[in-house]
Formats: C-alpha cells, structure tokens, sequence
C-alpha cells in the first residue's frame, strides 16, 4: 500500500498503478475506510469505475497493562491480518460495503483487549481480516497473537506480540507478507517489508521502559520505543502503528494500560476510464 495516502480521504493519480495495464486512458483513485469512520460503511464508486482492488486489515491488539514490581511489565498485543482481493472488472454501480474493526484498548493493571474484525464485500466476494489479540499482564510468558485473514487472493496473519514482560506489538500483516513479530529481552522488532514490523522491546531489568507499538501497513515498528517511520508503531508502551499494529505492553514499576492497538482499515483502489 502506498504511505502517501491520507486515511479516510481519495486521491487521484493519472494512469494505472500496480493494477491493469491498459495505458492513460485509466486514472486511479483510492478510497480509505478507516475505523473512524461511521460503520457499517456502504461506499459507492467513482463514476466510470472499470476495475476494483480492496484490501481489509483487521484492528490491533491493545498490549497488557503493567503492575507496580520491576518485572511487571506487560505482553505486547497481535497485529491484524490483511486480506487482499485480485483486481477483477466492475461497473460503477457496484458498492462495497462491510466494518471496519476498531482497535483494542489498554486498561489498567490488566489485559489488553483483542483488535476488532474487518469485512468488506463487493461484487459477490467477501474478505474478512481479523483483529489481532490482547497482550497480557504483568510478566505473563503468554503471545497475543497476530488475527488472520480469508477470502482474498493473498491473506497474511499479523505478528504475535512479544512475551512479558515488556513485549514490543506485532506488526499488522501486508500485502506481501505476514506482519513481523513484536521482540522481548531489549531486541529490535521484526522486519518490515510491504508489511508492518514488529515493535521492539526496550524492557531492562530494574528500568522502567517497555515494548513500541508494532507498525501498521508498510511501516516499521519502533526499535527501542521512538517514533518511526508513517503508519508505524509510535512509542513506548504505546499505540500500535495506523491500520492494525498491536500496542506495547507498558512500563514495569508502576500501574498503567498498554498501549492501544491501531485501527484496521479497509482500502478501495479504482481504476477509473476517462
């Protein structure tokens, strides 16, 4: 997916893009859903809409909240999977509707809440990416792990979030490949390549640090708790990156939630005659 696009808005470039190759007689448009949006969405398309290709990413697990002893940090939570469909000819009557899931919210001193599934059906198919799980808390050696994803041509899982204490999130799963796994023991997260990385661990015994939010869609995760790259995971112990990175788990030595999973998301991309 591309990292230019603002969420919830459609742009416009001249020609095809990564879809059918039939010359500038084509424009492209894509349309983002975003878990903000009012849900269920029903979405119309652009007038002249000759092909669609719709992505679904599930939300982001919350990571585990954290208790008040130095190795009470907690787990990091799954990132969501994603689902993609072939580009396939539609007219422009066609809807796509469906819901985009939320992603899971920290709470104090307890376990983070799994992600929320995304659906989207269009033209007689129907792709479903579910949310990633909830880390748990407090040291627990348990994974959230990364949500699945159906009915499109490619589906990839999100990555596990990383084992307490002080688990990184799991990355959300790409449009070519599965997400990367959130990192304990001070590592760097899971790699990102169309995918989003793996939040890393920045938990030391006797130091109140924790995990970074697993990446979003085509962003890595945050190594040691920074903010990284767009659509990324985003701090420490914080949310997940835009678009189902799971949450770090939070901070030993005090009680406090996790972080927030990102939102799923739905995307449409239209090429459109003109």
């Amino acid at each position: 997916m591309p990292n230019n696009t603002t969420l919830g808005a459609a742009r416009r470039r001249v020609g095809p893009l990564n879809g059918p190759t039939s010359g500038s007689s084509l424009s492209y448009v894509i349309i983002d859903k975003s878990s903000s949006d009012p849900q269920p969405f029903t979405q119309t398309l652009p007038k002249g809409t000759a092909f669609i290709r719709v992505t679904a990413v599930g939300g982001g697990g919350a990571g585990g909240g954290s208790n008040n002893t130095v190795n009470g940090a907690g787990a990091g939570g799954g990132g969501g999977g994603c689902a993609t469909s072939s580009i396939i000819a539609v007219s422009d009557s066609t809807v796509v509707t469906g819901t985009v899931g939320a992603g899971g919210a920290g709470s104090v001193g307890s376990n983070g809440s799994g992600g929320g599934q995304t659906t989207a059906t269009f033209a007689g198919i129907t792709i479903v990416a579910n949310g990633g799980g909830g880390g748990a808390t407090a040291a627990s050696p348990s994974v959230a792990y990364g949500g699945t994803a159906s009915g499109g041509t490619t589906n990839f899982s999100g990555g596990n979030g990383g084992g307490g204490p002080g688990g990184g999130g799991g990355g959300a799963g790409g449009t070519t490949a599965s997400g990367g796994n959130g990192a304990v023991n001070n590592n760097i997260g899971g790699s990102s390549t169309g995918n989003g990385g793996g939040g890393g661990d920045s938990y030391r015994p006797g130091l109140t640090s924790s995990g970074g939010g697993g990446g979003g869609i085509g962003g890595a995760g945050a190594p040691t708790g920074g903010r990284s790259a767009i659509w990324g995971g985003s701090g420490v112990g914080s949310t997940g990156g835009s678009w189902g990175g799971g949450g770090g788990g939070n901070e030993p030595g005090s009680i406090a939630a996790g972080g927030n999973g990102g939102g799923g998301g739905v995307r449409i991309e239209c090429w459109i005659l003109t």
